[in-house]
């Protein structure tokens, strides 16, 4: 759009100023007038017929106002009362005119009334103006800029630019508005297209001039201007941000989703006020902030995203007392949820080395027995999925491993995962309280592709954590708990970001709806960790400890919280061998007798047939005479009544729903039907829960199409 050349358009909605709205009225209903009196004096029409045909015209009138200020959302109430009163006055008063003798008195008489209405209306007009200007406008009127207010900003930017830039020739091709909006419906700001002529000028030379063009526009805290690339070298986007949105909470979403590990893992909301998020498949996350800054909250979003993922497992490294991890295994650890939300942590610096040395001995089982799967995909990296799942590493203050004071040994091996597995899908994220070298050493950060910065100390941290060229981050920048600077990727621009906000409720509500999309572990990688080859047999170099260490792993932790005694104590990190007696086929050995003692003695009790026998079986009796010796025996869940008939009614309404299956918004809706009011995030808990209670293998989600993350809920056919 080029702003010397305006483009006039006309304006069916009454963007009038009062005077012309008034006068507008009163030629109307002069020229409504003229042509009522004519039709009586040439006998067209009787008194009666012109009184009949002002009253429909009144009727159809107000129909119209109302539609138009009800149904099209371009009025306010006071514009929609207004108009209506005009109308109303005009068409009666037309009727009185037209059906009256014409002379000078009666001409004077009826001119008079219709000065004096035209002025009474302008005035009430007037008075009803400053509330008015208060009502909210419709998103409706706000989605575009009125095209003479586009002109206007046009050649505003189009002098600014040959101003700043000193270049003749420049063009403003378009202006739009940000898609997304503040939470009260108010624009956030706009993109302004821009097109630079031949001579050497390109899109980095506007991009130079950032901070003078803030300056020209006399932006506020947390506004700003941001140059992109367009379509050319010589194209520009220029994104104005003219309010400020990073001073309010940006909560997150209540709407869960299933999502992979090569999606973008949605962290926050930019200054555009767009949800957005690093990809982390082939990326290591680096979140940095001094306390208060919302760092913590950052790293429980981030878990929070990764949970939704199908083909993701989370393990944390979290030896500051499970601040981070605890809220991910409380519930499974207490056996109200079927699984955690985390496949291990590990809680002090012991438990850190099994799980790094057990991780990295995975990645190398999947570079020497997955090459076959990389052919058959085409790709020269292992293609991650439910059945080879991602894993990803949370390390909360990550000073204990990768800092100047950390143990060597676990540094090696957090380096090692952290630089060399990104093909086998390992990948890392690291939460820091300051960005230099004492809490994280250099080579580490270096191969943090996405780093998110909240509020640092100085400008140093900014420069320690992007590198150079961060241009003129401050502190101050980050004036609000969640404010960030972020950048996605390793290529991209550095840009103000917004964490979301999560509350602890909020997060307990995510780890039980998802707990049903959790995937497995693939068996070669499952037996590397557990330090066993492909054929079963205990690697040479273990060190002690490291045997089956993953079978182990909530054991440990349950003995670390004091909830229960483990099946082997917390192990060293000095180096060892390890024993090889115990283990898996002594276990396996001990439930075979046991399995086959209660089964004889439950046939030789009962003098039933075999068929019968086996119907009335009691498994859950069985199981917990078969683990009594053991430590933790595993717990049978059990449901309340009210429970029971919540898992009913929902099991009901999917069988209802028939070969078509059903949505969680429309089982949502059928309970509400019931009286039952829930949000979605607990219409998915209580189906994942049921699942795995009474209800398991009766029903069952399946995607719309393979690798899809919408789908329905359907009753499994018998």
């Amino acid at each position: 759009m080029s702003a010397a050349a305006p483009i006039y358009q006309l304006d069916f909605r009454g963007h009038h100023s009062i005077s012309h709205g008034a006068l507008n009225s009163a030629l109307t209903t002069v020229s409504a007038a003229v042509v009522a009196h004519l039709c009586l004096q040439t006998g067209f029409a009787t008194g009666l017929q012109v009184a009949l045909s002002m009253l429909s015209t009144t009727v159809i009138g107000l129909m119209m106002i109302f539609l138009w200020g009800t149904v099209g959302k371009t009025a306010t109430g006071g514009k929609v009362a207004y108009k209506s009163a005009v109308l109303i006055g005009s068409c009666v008063w037309s009727a009185l005119v037209a059906m009256a003798t014409w002379t000078t008195e009666t001409v004077l008489q009826y001119g008079g009334v219709l000065i004096m209405a035209t002025v009474v209306m302008g005035f009430v007009a007037w008075l009803a103006k400053p509330l008015e200007d208060q009502a909210p406008e419709s998103p409706d009127v706000l989605a575009e800029l009125e095209q003479a207010a586009r002109n206007d900003l046009g050649a505003e930017w189009q002098l600014r630019l040959q101003r700043l830039l000193r270049c003749e020739g420049i063009e403003i091709e378009n202006i739009e508005n940000f898609k997304h909006r503040s939470k009260d419906g108010l624009l956030v700001g706009y993109t302004v297209e821009v097109r630079l002529p031949s001579g050497g000028a390109g899109w980095k030379s506007v991009a130079s001039k950032t901070q003078d063009m803030s300056n020209d526009l006399d932006l506020g805290i947390g506004c700003d201007v941001s140059v992109r690339m367009g379509d050319t070298r010589r194209a520009a986007l220029i994104d104005v941000t003219i309010l400020n949105i990073l001073c309010e909470d940006a909560p997150y979403p209540k709407e869960l989703e299933r999502r992979s590990i090569y999606d973008p893992i949605l962290l926050g909301v930019s200054r555009r006020n767009v949800p957005s998020g690093p990809i982390l498949r082939e990326r290591n996350l680096g979140i940095y902030g001094q306390g208060g800054s919302g760092k913590s909250n950052a790293g429980r979003v981030l878990m929070a995203g990764l949970m939704q993922c199908t083909d993701t497992l989370i393990c944390t490294v979290d030896m500051t007392g499970l601040r981070l991890s605890y809220p991910m295994v409380d519930g499974y650890l207490k056996g109200t949820v079927s699984q955690p939300g985390v496949w291990w942590t590990a809680f002090d610096e012991s438990e850190a080395f099994l799980m790094l040395r057990a991780l990295n001995r995975g990645a190398l089982a999947r570079n020497n027995h997955y090459n076959e799967l990389k052919r058959e995909h085409n790709d020269d990296k292992m293609p991650c999925s439910e059945q080879y799942p991602q894993f990803i590493v949370v390390a909360d203050e990550i000073k204990y491993i990768a800092g100047n004071q950390a143990i060597p040994a676990l540094y090696d091996l957090f380096k090692k995962l952290h630089d060399d597995h990104r093909d086998p899908g390992f990948r890392a994220a690291s939460l820091a309280l300051r960005g230099t070298n004492e809490i994280v050493r250099q080579d580490i950060q270096v191969q943090q592709h996405a780093v998110a910065v909240l509020k640092a100390q100085s400008k140093s941290e900014y420069r320690w954590a992007f590198g150079t060229g961060i241009g003129d981050i401050e502190p101050s920048d980050a004036p609000y708990p969640g404010c960030a600077q972020m950048r996605m990727d390793s290529a991209e621009d550095i840009r103000p970001y917004h964490i979301f906000r999560i509350k602890p409720e909020q997060l307990e509500e995510i780890v039980v709806a998802t707990a049903g999309w959790r995937p497995t572990v693939d068996e070669i990688t499952l037996l590397a960790m557990n330090g066993r080859d492909i054929n079963g047999e205990p690697f040479d170099d273990l060190e002690e400890g490291e045997l089956d260490c993953v079978d182990g792993r909530w054991d440990r932790l349950r003995t670390f919280l004091g909830v229960g005694s483990s099946a082997a104590p917390a192990t060293s990190s000095k180096p060892g061998k390890a024993g090889k007696a115990d283990s898996l086929d002594t276990i396996m050995e001990k439930l075979q007798s046991q399995t086959a003692e209660l089964i004889e003695t439950a046939y030789d009790a009962a003098n039933v047939d075999i068929d019968r026998q086996v119907s009335e079986f009691d498994v859950d009796t069985t199981l917990a005479e078969i683990f009594k010796d053991f430590p933790n025996p595993p717990k049978v869940q059990e449901a309340t009544q009210e429970e029971t008939d919540h898992y009913g009614l929902i099991y009901q309404i999917v069988c209802d729903a028939g070969k078509d299956g059903i949505k969680a918004s429309q089982i949502l809706a059928k309970l509400e039907e019931r009286g039952m009011t829930m949000d979605r995030t607990t219409v998915y808990k209580w189906v994942n829960t049921m699942s795995n209670r009474q209800y398991k293998g009766k029903i069952e989600w399946r995607p719309n199409r393979e690798g899809s993350s919408n789908g329905k809920w359907y009753q499994v056919e018998e």
